[in-house]
């Protein structure tokens, strides 16, 4: 109930700017921003391809390590795109950085984008680029909307995990998180401990999208970051960067608290193993599959093994249930 009226004071609200009670949105070139925080994101080439047409442009604020800058110019030529890359001289977490590290990055792109639209993206996430779910047709909902309002957009997600063919229950979800948000000077991003986000005033309309038009490579990604994940937000939470100043070291901690080893092996084959009763097949939700993703599902790097029907392991890390 309580979520229903805030819904119906939203919309209320979202007509002020037509009666002078809130300053019209602010006269911007009708387009895209897509923004991407980064940080050694083995995705990232597949992923920007993905936006070429979507995006009018890139803003990447990027805190990489590896060779992961020099992808992302490469794709930006290559596909003609118009690309702001921000590549942050200041030491990163490897894996994932705190929440501060994230609220400052991403305010620190939307200082630097010029469009109506600001979308928010991770090197994660592909778009589907054909057939019924082609994002070109999200772009379409975005650019017809009131542009006397304003507006935050949530859309469904195909998250996968461990590899293309699995996700969790719920696999397929609504991101509370906005996807795309009407730009203006005022908005922030702000630190809540575990995530970072932004609240939006109550004249800023939600408009919730059915259609899916992004898969999320949640964790279809090395071993080692599936035993980065399952700690990242509580090292975020926790705050005691005193005592764990870097996430690896609070990985270090609950290894030895939560399975009585200093292996990070060891603790992935945990952690690989504990998920694994959580995963469900999913084929048919990619018959329809990202055109970046056909090469990589038909020779994928990482795959689920099986044995007499149940999950046992991953290629890249062995059978070990």
């Amino acid at each position: 109930m309580l979520h229903e009226a805030v819904g119906g004071v939203r919309r209320l609200c979202s007509y002020l700017p037509y009666f002078g009670l809130i300053k019209l949105p602010p006269k911007r070139p009708d387009g895209v921003s897509v923004l991407v925080r980064s940080c050694n994101d083995e995705w990232m080439e597949s992923s920007l391809r993905s936006l070429s047409d979507f995006a009018d442009e890139v803003v990447v604020v990027d805190a990489s390590t590896d060779d992961t800058p020099a992808i992302i110019r490469k794709v930006a030529e290559e596909e003609g795109m118009k690309l702001k890359l921000l590549h942050l001289g200041m030491p990163m977490d490897s894996y994932m950085g705190d929440t501060e590290t994230h609220v400052y990055q991403s305010n620190l792109g939307l200082r630097y984008a010029n469009y109506r639209w600001v979308v928010v993206w991770d090197g994660d996430q592909i778009a589907f680029t054909d057939g019924p779910n082609n994002i070109l047709k999200l772009k379409e909902i975005l650019l017809n909307l009131d542009r006397k309002k304003y507006f935050h957009i949530s859309i469904n997600f195909i998250d996968l995990y461990g590899d293309f063919f699995h996700t969790i229950r719920d696999g397929i979800h609504l991101r509370l998180e906005a996807f795309a948000f009407t730009w203006s000077p005022y908005l922030k991003f702000r630190d809540c401990g575990r995530f970072e986000r932004m609240s939006f005033p109550l004249h800023y309309g939600r408009v919730l999208i059915p259609e899916i038009h992004v898969v999320h490579l949640a964790t279809v990604k090395q071993a080692k970051y599936l035993l980065y994940r399952k700690y990242w937000t509580d090292w975020r939470e926790k705050r005691d960067f005193q005592q764990f100043p870097a996430l690896q070291d609070y990985v270090k901690y609950r290894l030895k608290t939560d399975f009585d080893t200093s292996s990070e092996e060891e603790g992935i084959k945990k952690v690989f193993e504990e998920s694994a009763s959580r995963l469900i097949r999913c084929d048919y939700l990619l018959r329809d599959c990202p055109e970046m993703l056909k090469d990589e599902i038909k020779k994928p790097r990482y795959q689920i093994l099986y044995r007499n029907g149940q999950i046992v392991g991953r290629n890249d890390i062995g059978i070990i249930i």
